[in-house]
């Protein structure tokens, strides 16, 4: 057992700091730099993907390793082992914190039409309180992707993109081109049987129909206000939904705005409990590494 605690002090509370300063740290450093003095342009995916990916390294390489590289595992993988849970620790818990930021300080703005969004400061959300959809100008396309290297695991991912433009009122549909889009996504995985022949294809329609009809019920839901992500990787395809549609194909690249359903007070979710639980999870799975048994101190480091 005091063998047991010393591992678990030598190891746990680097892992401790390494966690949560990086985490705290980086979240201190994109308020000051990117939100309140603005020195730093870089988009909200840069901050939750890219610097998820690059941060953990710096805190494990300096205060970690070296004491990682002190223990000896049964297995030759061992010390990979705890260096692997946490960067994914440090993955997760970056990713979610830098999305409670970007959900956070995003600011709403109230408009009565359309036409007063093009006149102010863009800002992340926005509630729209006079709108008409015109669906009978809706853009549409379609992905499907197979997953799975077995065939008896196969599966057909099957995304449908609709880009529904918002016009001023019922008068302007068909009339004028419009600059802003409602968008919709319905997707689901289905299991593959190569051997089905014509019955996949029969199943893949009457999927087909049934996205549609999904599509259409959500379309009549009027969220609580929009979300405008510039960079979300998803705009490509409703783009591509948008110059589906031969009304509106020569126009520039629309303005696609996500509907929120929650209220604005709500826009955080639960994404500093995500934060939390990542290490919580991250910390028991050390823990039951150093508690199995197979580590011991290399008395000549």
């Amino acid at each position: 057992m005091k063998d047991y605690l010393f591992r678990l002090k030598y190891i746990g509370l680097p892992f401790i700091y390494v966690c949560w300063g990086t985490t705290l740290l980086l979240m201190l450093l994109r308020w000051l730099f990117s939100i309140k003095f603005q020195l730093l342009g870089y988009t909200d995916r840069t901050w939750e993907v890219t610097f998820a990916v690059v941060m953990p390294w710096p805190g494990m390489l300096i205060f970690l390793l070296k004491r990682v590289w002190a223990l000896e595992f049964r297995r030759a993988n061992g010390r990979f082992g705890i260096i692997f849970f946490t960067f994914w620790t440090l993955f997760a818990m970056i990713m979610s914190s830098q999305t409670f930021i970007s959900t956070y300080v995003g600011k709403l703005l109230v408009v009565d039409e359309l036409s007063a969004i093009a006149k102010s400061k863009p800002v992340r959300y926005y509630h729209i309180k006079n709108y008409e959809l015109d669906r009978q100008h809706a853009g549409l396309v379609s992905t499907c992707e197979k997953s799975g290297k077995r065939r008896k695991h196969q599966r057909l991912n099957f995304s449908v993109y609709v880009s529904v433009p918002l016009v001023m009122d019922s008068a302007a549909m068909g009339r004028h081109r419009s600059r802003y889009f409602y968008a919709v996504k319905f997707s689901k995985s289905l299991p593959i049987n190569e051997n089905e022949g014509f019955m996949k294809t029969v199943r893949l329609k009457e999927y087909v129909a049934v996205c549609l009809k999904e599509i259409e019920d959500r379309i009549l839901e009027k969220p609580d206000h929009f979300e405008y992500v510039p960079d979300d990787p998803q705009d490509y395809q409703y783009q591509r939904a948008v110059a589906e549609n031969i009304y509106l194909e020569q126009r520039a690249e629309g303005v696609i705005l996500h509907p929120i359903f929650e209220s604005y007070e709500q826009r955080t979710g639960i994404t500093l409990l995500v934060t939390c639980c990542a290490f919580g999870i991250g910390s028991l799975l050390l823990g039951l590494m150093l508690l199995s048994g197979k580590l011991r101190v290399n008395k000549s480091f």
